[in-house]
């Protein structure tokens, strides 16, 4: 059994797991869903039980794939059963209810195509003629985007011709196998035609493979293994992540019809990135509270036009495999053909950053809705990822390259998020100390305050982040980049395989740019210079007299207390942080971890939610005992 608490009664507490790991990797593995449990969330009924009815457990379960379990309609139900000392489970499954449609999706290049050399030559002839093409539109930037569309238009021509080849080449090898196998008492010659004909067969099938192994993300293949089981199923899982066949409006309505789906989820999301007023007084004084800037050579560093070299050590530096933008094409196509784009590239760059304008393609992204957990029906159960295209992800990589750099002098120690050197490790570290610590000194008070922000990324405010970086000492030149890559700037949601209209966006660091956790930890470091500038709000002394009041990582903020007023403190200043950067406090999910002699506090301040024994903190569970739990109490 995989839960204990729920399923089972009596007895040892403690047994009956036996095998529940193998069956969490089966689970796992087939995307399985125990039905009777997910319609049952907090109800304990049993299959079975000893004839006193001193031990009870619920051992009779189904397990149903996750997508049948959201496409249909299953009711499920326990029922007494006098012929076994097994009760009964019944399931309806309604099968006629159709399926949820899945549309086209968005066309990605295949980076297979880059090895053709035929394609290879249709495109370079293709670029050295446009390129005297330039004077026929109003600018370079308007004329890097449309040949962005020639270029896909003929990897989609060769792509449509070698398609119907391969599936032509196919049937011809079928109709051979086929004429053989109604054969009997084949010849010799026969025989190694047909073990021919399947090698051919299965030649063409691994290609299919193939493309499937691309699909799910899977990084490796094993060569005992027959493959396709593996990469089919983890397709299917992640296509299930992304599926989302029914949601409810904030009035109880649900909405199963795309259309509605997907006019729901543009309002969500317009709603969520529209400007909201700020309260300057609050900037005014979280801004004074900043310390830390750069010199102004160390400001010089950040500012200038982008150049050729600079570019090409980004786009080596981005990940293969990588989802693009709208436009479909892959650092692969950037990094195969960069000797023929690289001067326009960076002409349209700094075009671009002249005019402070981006090219329409670079300002648009594909906001794509992964489930995280929870009710699936609620919007705000789903993570927004930007597909943002790579042309506009080389930019801003750039500027990550520039910045990466001095942010060890920008942010405290405290932060552990994108600046070179620190890692999470680094957090969980300090907070297992302090726990350590107040075991060995027991007598003295100490809280683990976790802060937890809604919707943390998208609620930044842009106006606010500009004057943070002109405090920071930021360059005017640096300043205006970052108002180019957020000016005019739209998205559409990819939701079932269709696209949205666009809509404006006016707030937040996108999700899926690589500038966007180096801005989101340059807003989120007034928040902790605001914590440790705070005189009514006591942190620990740990031995070497340095105080300790807040751990940072990105969003993950662990404030550390050690006086009852700092409790109160503490969100009396985030609340202040609100006003001037957008941020919200989620108070359902903040939570307090008592230490030291307040591990017998039974309060829950400021509506926080309290736990007795351990805190999740940068993804690990933190014991009130100093204990790191993993990985079992990891969520992946």
């Amino acid at each position: 059994m995989l839960d204990l608490a729920n399923d089972k009664y009596g007895g040892n507490p403690v047994s009956g797991d036996t095998g529940a790991l193998y069956l969490k990797k089966l689970i796992q593995r087939f995307d399985l869903v125990d039905v009777w449990r997910k319609l049952n969330p907090t109800d304990r009924q049993f299959t079975w039980q000893t004839k006193r009815g001193n031990i009870k457990c619920r051992l009779d379960r189904f397990y149903f794939s996750s997508s049948l379990v959201r496409d249909y309609d299953i009711e499920t139900d326990i029922m007494i059963y006098p012929y076994s000392d097994h009760d009964l489970v019944r399931v309806l499954l309604t099968v006629d209810k159709a399926t949820s449609n899945v549309g086209p999706g968005v066309w990605k290049l295949n980076v297979s195509l880059l090895q053709v050399q035929e394609v290879r030559e249709q495109i370079a002839s293709f670029w050295e003629h446009w390129k005297d093409r330039k004077n026929d539109f109003g600018n370079v930037a308007e004329w890097w985007d449309y040949g962005k569309l020639r270029v896909k238009s003929l990897f989609l021509k060769y792509s449509h011709k070698a398609s119907r080849k391969r599936k032509q080449e196919r049937a011809t090898v079928l109709n051979r196998y086929r004429r053989i196998v109604c054969k009997t008492n084949l010849s010799e010659d026969e025989v190694k035609e047909l073990d021919l004909v399947k090698s051919q067969l299965e030649t063409m099938d691994l290609k299919r493979i193939q493309g499937n192994k691309i699909r799910s993300g899977a990084k490796w293949l094993e060569s005992n293994e027959q493959p396709s089981r593996f990469f089919f199923q983890k397709e299917k899982r992640r296509a299930v992540k992304k599926t989302c066949p029914a949601l409810r409006t904030s009035d109880g309505r649900r909405l199963t019809e795309q259309d509605d789906i997907s006019k729901e989820q543009v309002s969500f999301y317009k709603e969520l990135y529209s400007e909201m007023p700020t309260d300057k007084v609050a900037q005014d004084r979280l801004l004074n509270l900043l310390d830390r800037k750069l010199t102004n050579e160390q400001r010089d560093s950040c500012e200038g036009q982008l150049t050729v070299d600079e570019c090409l050590v980004a786009v080596k530096s981005m990940a293969n495999g990588k989802t693009p933008g709208s436009d479909g094409l892959p650092k692969e196509f950037y990094l195969s053909f960069w000797d023929l784009l690289k001067e326009d590239f960076v002409e349209m760059a700094n075009y671009c950053f002249s005019v402070e304008l981006m090219p329409e393609s670079m300002r648009q992204a594909l906001i794509s809705l992964l489930f995280k957990k929870e009710d699936p029906e609620l919007l705000k159960n789903w993570r927004p990822i930007s597909l943002l295209n790579t042309d506009y992800k080389i930019i801003t990589k750039v500027l990550v390259n520039r910045v990466k750099p001095v942010m060890p002098i920008i942010i405290h120690p405290d932060q552990c998020c994108s600046v070179p050197g620190r890692s999470s490790e680094d957090n969980a570290t300090l907070l297992r100390d302090v726990c350590d610590y107040l075991e060995v000194n027991e007598r003295m008070a100490c809280a683990f305050i976790s802060i937890d922000q809604e919707k943390a990324f998208d609620y930044v405010d842009w106006g606010f982040l500009d004057r943070i970086l002109d405090t920071m000492n930021f360059g005017p030149q640096f300043r205006s980049y970052i108002k180019c890559i957020y000016h005019d700037i739209q998205s559409a949601i990819i939701s079932n395989g269709y696209v949205s209209e666009f809509f404006q966006v006016q707030r937040g660091v996108r999700q899926g740019c690589p500038l966007s956790p180096l801005l989101f930890v340059i807003v989120a470091e007034v928040f902790g210079q605001a914590i440790r500038k705070c005189p009514e709000i006591q942190g620990l002394r740990v031995p070497g007299g340095k105080e300790v009041k807040i751990s940072q990582y990105a969003d993950d903020n662990t404030c550390i207390v050690t006086n009852s007023y700092g409790l109160v403190k503490v969100i009396d200043v985030f609340n202040e942080y609100g006003r001037a950067s957008g941020a919200r406090l989620n108070t359902t999910k903040s939570k307090g971890l008592w230490l030291g002699r307040w591990r017998s506090r039974t309060d829950s301040p400021c509506g926080l939610t309290r736990v007795n024994t351990s805190l999740k903190i940068v993804g690990m569970q933190i014991s009130s005992h100093g204990q790191r739990l993993r990985p079992n109490s990891r969520e992946y």
